[in-house]
């Protein structure tokens, strides 16, 4: 009896430490730090509202300002949020700022969100630099738009419109991509990581919309498709039971990119437009994220 009893304490034991060594494993591959949350930014008269969405894996979020005109690093201030994912204040004609928000844990802290900006005038609105298509409703990618048709390789390209370009742009440029593996949008070789679905470049920036399968025809550059086989756009198309996420950007250039051709480029997808702009101004981004879901 008493050896069954120091029998059973053992093994009662030996199971708990497994567990606790089982718990610990995997809390430390759970653990990443946070994805960068989407701002977006409305004025209302003399009131402002800023909200976010949530991040996944954030603990807390910190909210960014700085002068409009911008004048350098030591402008910047920031606000803790703590878990809140919204603020509205009342504010004076003539407040002007640039926003963004990131997120955080104890792993460390997201990128920034896209940049915001506002001005409060006497009859202000906001001038928010905004990206839609209507191939996307509620988040998610329409079935007309799924798997285009190909002729020659080359696919319709999604249909988008933008408005408020940034005084001061030049160049406009657009990316497309998508992750496989969602985690690797941390990595630091994360453009690596990431499929190219669309790139365009020196768009005039009194563009304002392109139209469903005019990538190819406008008056600007286009880089490769996904596969690397033709200049071409190309449309989601998983077989798969799920959802995927995708990430459309358009991206307001104080310049165009000397390294990028001053042609359309089999040779130019995500990352190498990406390395390119390194090179110029960002004033300012618009993001549209949505998801490919087929049930």
């Amino acid at each position: 009896m008493i050896l069954n009893d120091v029998k059973g304490h053992f093994f009662v034991k030996k199971s708990i430490t497994t567990l606790l060594l089982l718990l610990a494993l995997v809390s430390s591959v759970s653990a990443t730090v946070p994805a960068a949350p989407e701002l977006s930014v409305s004025v209302s008269g003399l009131s402002l509202t800023i909200s976010w969405t949530a991040a996944s894996d954030a603990d807390a979020y910190t909210l960014y300002y700085a002068p409009n005109p911008y004048t350098g690093p030591e402008t910047i201030g920031n606000i803790s949020m703590l878990t809140e994912r919204t603020l509205s204040a009342d504010l004076q004609v003539g407040d002007s700022y640039y926003l963004a928000v990131t997120a955080y844990n104890d792993e460390g802290e997201s990128e920034y969100s896209n940049l915001g900006s506002f001005t409060i005038g006497a009859e202000s609105e906001t001038q928010i630099f905004t990206l839609s298509s209507e191939a996307i409703a509620n988040g998610e990618l329409l079935e007309e738009f799924k798997c285009e048709r190909k002729t020659n390789d080359i696919e319709d390209s999604i249909p988008v419109a933008w408005s408020n370009v940034p005084a001061g742009t030049v160049s406009l440029g657009i990316t497309m991509h998508h992750f496989p593996n969602p985690d690797d949008a941390n990595r630091e070789d994360a453009l690596l990581k990431a499929n190219s679905y669309f790139t365009l470049w020196d768009i005039d920036p009194t563009v304002t919309e392109i139209a469903h399968g005019e990538a190819n025809n406008g008056d600007w550059h286009i880089g490769s498709n996904k596969d690397g086989t033709a200049i071409s756009y190309t449309s989601p198309c998983s077989p798969f039971v799920g959802s995927n996420d995708y990430v459309l950007t358009l991206y307001a250039l104080s310049a165009i990119p000397q390294s990028l051709p001053t042609s359309d480029s089999i040779d130019i997808s995500y990352a190498e437009f990406i390395e390119a702009i390194t090179t110029v101004e960002v004033l300012e981004t618009a993001v549209l994220k949505f998801a490919d879901v087929n049930q």
